[in-house]
């Protein structure tokens, strides 16, 4: 859970009011739809974008006054003074899209058109893992190698274990992770053998409508969730995690994995890190 502290906008307000419920009332409705993280991320370009506005002397500002110099100076600022280069210029121009599809009359087509002719640089991304970064990027197979035969000897606490295995054989973002429930947990048995799988929750690009992607697990992984089980079909399937930051709480379980277990990089020789992203970018490994 990310909480959006909505007096901020008021402090101080640069926005107009209506300013600031027209940026409200963007945010409620890309809830349904987005990760809270990005989320987020608007409403800080928001929170920018009123500092911005107050050290240019801009005062009770509305969307209407928006022209293509203040955005054009809103983005230099961007590219000049932050890590996130475009990124703010970018989720405005979002924001500005959606008030004209919209209809609402602070937005004007012609400025949008505009602001879709303007290139906006983002931030740098991915270069961790185009560049092999020994400690922030990919695995490599020695160190798969590591954790998988830690996990495959039931080493480490059984909650932290759970996770690691999770994100070892799936590959996937924490955020899909954190919003696993119960009923998400599927075993079949038959004669011959016991099989378990999950329907791991959809985290980009997602509609209102719930959307889940059925992958197979190994039957250790499988085995141990069912032991660590609590509550019913709704329930949170990793219930140990914290409510109000769960991906947060994935990633101090393994770096504690880690470190309990004393893991050290074959290729590094320095203590192993582990963390969701690096499972990510190396893809789902499957050995058990």
């Amino acid at each position: 859970m990310i909480p959006i502290p909505w007096a901020r906008l008021n402090e101080p307000a640069v926005l107009s009011n209506r300013a600031r419920f027209l940026a409200k009332l963007f945010l409620a409705d890309k809830i349904s739809r987005n990760k809270a993280r990005t989320i987020e991320n608007d409403f800080r370009m928001f929170l920018r974008f009123q500092e911005w506005l107050g050290s240019v002397r801009q005062s009770s500002f509305a969307w209407a006054n928006l022209t293509e110099g203040l955005a054009r100076a809103f983005l230099a600022h961007g590219m000049e003074h932050t890590a996130d280069k475009g990124n703010d210029f970018s989720r405005l121009r979002t924001f500005y899209r959606w008030g004209v599809a919209r209809q609402h009359r602070d937005f004007d087509p012609a400025i949008f058109r505009i602001l879709q002719s303007i290139t906006a640089v983002g931030n740098a991304k991915g270069h961790y893992v185009r560049f092999r970064d020994s400690v922030k990027g990919p695995f490599s197979p020695d160190e798969l190698l590591l954790v998988s035969r830690a996990v495959s000897k039931g080493q480490g606490m059984d909650q932290d274990r759970a996770i690691v295995m999770l994100h070892l054989e799936l590959g996937h973002n924490p955020n899909a992770s954190a919003r696993l429930r119960n009923k998400d947990f599927v075993r079949y048995e038959t004669k011959s053998a016991v099989v378990y799988q999950l329907n791991v929750p959809r985290v980009k690009k997602r509609t209102s409508r719930r959307e889940t992607k059925c992958r197979p697990i190994s039957t250790a992984l499988g085995r141990l969730l069912e032991c660590l089980q609590q509550g019913g079909p709704e329930a949170t399937l990793l219930h140990w995690l914290p409510s109000e930051n769960p991906e947060g709480g994935i990633n101090r379980a393994m770096r504690r994995f880690a470190r309990e277990l004393h893991m050290v990089s074959p290729r590094t020789q320095r203590p192993l890190v582990i963390n969701p992203r690096r499972f990510l970018s190396t893809g789902p490994h499957k050995e058990m």
